[in-house]
């Protein structure tokens, strides 16, 4: 499902007030009925859930969506989660990375980050305030062993899903360069066919339009997806070359 771009982004310096600790919080935000860091169990009455990625340049929730989604956020992008008043929106953050793959600049936003934010460990708590151990063991022994991880993304979806979410919205997610293409993407893809067999609607707001489907079939459009899978292969091989090993992270 496509939807309109209704907002501009916020500019830059609010993420820098949130660093700061000046951040006003969005009255639309969920309010859990169980909350229990330790265990990683947030559960709010909201059935809706929109996660927000890198190439969300645009508030991803139409108005009268506000008091019906949740909103969740990851890694350093604070800034895709203020509304069009400069209030802090999201409901819950993910930071699913170890203590060394930090900078300065993430652990300080950490330390002040206005929302409860998924860690690896519990033990994460000395470094993020608001520390929320992700619940892999719970879901583990719900979901099949095919289960694998492969990035952020495929977490949130997950967590969505044992938590009984109907829809799940993908905003400003590409996965079209480098790692991300070659390993994180088929990844997701799984967890969101998982998703959809499940009977979970999800939609694709200003994400890459090829993100979920194959423009030409195989086969039946021979050149035309012969030449469309080889400029793909190109692009991610020109990717790994301009980032090394680096990647994403």
């Amino acid at each position: 499902m496509s939807l309109p771009k209704m907002l501009v982004p916020a500019p830059p310096t609010l993420t820098m007030r949130m660093r700061r600790g000046e951040v006003a919080l969005s009255p639309h935000r969920a309010v859990f009925t169980t909350h229990d860091p330790e265990r990683g169990l947030l559960v709010s009455n909201r059935k809706a859930v929109c996660l927000m990625g890198a190439g969300c340049h645009h508030y991803p929730l139409l108005p009268h969506e506000e008091a019906q989604w949740e909103l969740w956020g990851c890694n350093a992008l604070w800034h895709t989660a203020f509304d069009e008043q400069d209030q802090f929106r999201a409901d819950r953050w993910f930071e699913m990375h170890p203590h060394f793959a930090q900078s300065p600049s993430d652990l300080a936003s950490l330390q002040r980050a206005p929302v409860d934010v998924y860690v690896l460990s519990w033990r994460d708590q000395s470094w993020v305030p608001r520390a929320v151990c992700y619940p892999r063991q719970c879901l583990a022994e719900r979901q099949d062993t095919k289960a694998s991880y492969a990035s952020t993304f495929a977490y949130q979806i997950a967590l969505a899903v044992w938590q009984g979410f109907s829809t799940i919205r993908l905003a400003g997610i590409y996965m079209n360069q480098g790692r991300e293409a070659l390993s994180e993407r088929p990844n997701l893809l799984y967890w969101i066919g998982l998703a959809e067999g499940l009977g979970v609607t999800v939609e694709l707001w200003t994400c890459d339009p090829d993100l979920v489907r194959h423009p030409y079939l195989y086969g039946y459009h021979y050149t035309e997806e012969k030449a469309y899978a080889e400029q793909r292969c190109r692009e991610s091989l020109v990717g790994l070359a301009r980032d090394g090993w680096r990647g994403s992270h």
